[in-house]
C-alpha cells in the first residue's frame, strides 16, 4: 500500500500574523488527501518525515527559521512560503541550491493605523487566501486531481472575485 503523502506547515511568529496565516495554510491542506502536521520551527522540528514542507515568518527569516532550515535535509522536498509583509528571496534561493523544488509563495500585508510598524492584522481575505494556497499548492505538489471549474469554485478563495 502506498504511503500517504505528508505535509509539514512550521512558523515562526512575533506578532501572530504568521501563526494566523500557518493555521489557515493548514486548514486548506486538511481539505486535500495529505496529512497535515503544524509546528513551530526549531532545530528539533525535523522535515525528514515530510514530502512537502510550507515555511511561514513576519519579514525577514527568524533565527528559528533559520535554524529550521539549517537542521534538515531538503533534497528533494517540495517548499512553499507564506509570511506578513516577508521576504522570501535569499531563502527560496538557499532551499533551490540544497536540492528543494520551490513552488510558490503567499505574502499578506498587514492592514491598520500602525501597520507601518508591525502593527495590526492580518486581513480575513488574506486568510481566505491563505487557506486556497495551501489546498492549490498541494493538490500540484502531489498531483492530487482537482474536478473541473465547478471543484476550484468549491476552493474558497480560489478564483478572484
Amino acid at each position: 500500500m502506498k504511503e500517504p503523502a505528508r505535509t509539514l506547515i512550521v512558523y515562526s511568529s512575533k506578532r501572530g500574523h504568521a501563526e494566523k496565516l500557518a493555521r489557515a495554510v493548514f486548514e486548506g491542506v486538511r481539505r486535500t488527501p495529505s496529512r497535515a502536521t503544524l509546528a513551530e520551527a526549531s532545530p528539533e522540528a525535523g522535515a525528514d518525515a515530510f514530502s512537502m514542507v510550507f515555511i511561514g515568518f513576519e519579514e525577514s527569516a527568524p533565527q528559528p527559521i533559520r535554524e529550521f532550515v539549517e537542521s534538515n535535509d531538503w533534497t528533494g522536498k517540495k517548499v512553499a512560503f507564506f509570511g506578513a509583509d516577508a521576504g522570501f528571496d535569499a531563502l527560496s534561493k538557499k532551499l533551490g541550491e540544497a536540492g528543494a523544488e520551490v513552488l510558490g509563495s503567499l505574502n499578506a500585508h498587514v492592514t491598520g493605523f500602525f501597520s507601518f510598524l508591525g502593527f495590526g492584522d492580518v486581513s480575513e481575505q488574506d486568510l481566505i487566501r491563505a487557506r486556497g494556497f495551501g489546498e492549490r499548492t498541494t493538490n500540484t505538489a502531489f498531483y492530487f486531481r482537482v474536478g473541473g471549474n465547478k471543484e476550484k469554485h468549491r476552493i474558497k478563495g480560489y478564483l478572484k472575485d
